[in-house]
């Protein structure tokens, strides 16, 4: 099923404002979300896109490459990744400004 209308509400965006960030119809989101029409790929491309996320994880699938990379995780990060799976996008995007920040802070660690 597809995530368009949790995503958007997510970031804040009314329908309108997603169609003009995707160069889409206002009417098309509305009838994506309602699961009246399904968008074409080169519209789930622009949605991923502007989501910031994997057309895997719009259509609430985990992507097989993710779970390929988890299995190189030792069990703290598996831990850490699990719990930032979690949060909701606003909180995600907070972990990575701390991470960013951290990084400038350290810049010869690695």
């Amino acid at each position: 099923m597809l995530k368009i209308r949790e995503l958007r509400i997510e970031d804040g965006l009314t329908q309108k404002e997603l169609a003009e960030k995707i160069g889409a119809a206002w009417y098309n989101v509305g009838d994506w979300e309602r699961g009246k029409a399904e968008p074409s790929v080169r519209d789930l491309i622009r949605l991923a896109d502007a989501f910031g996320i994997s057309i895997d994880e719009l259509v609430g699938r985990k992507s097989l490459s993710s779970a390929h990379a988890d299995a190189g995780l030792n069990e703290r990060e598996k831990g850490m990744l699990s719990v930032f799976r979690g949060l909701e996008r606003k909180e995600q995007d907070f972990i990575f400004e701390c991470l960013r920040y951290a990084s400038l802070a350290n810049p010869n660690k690695k």
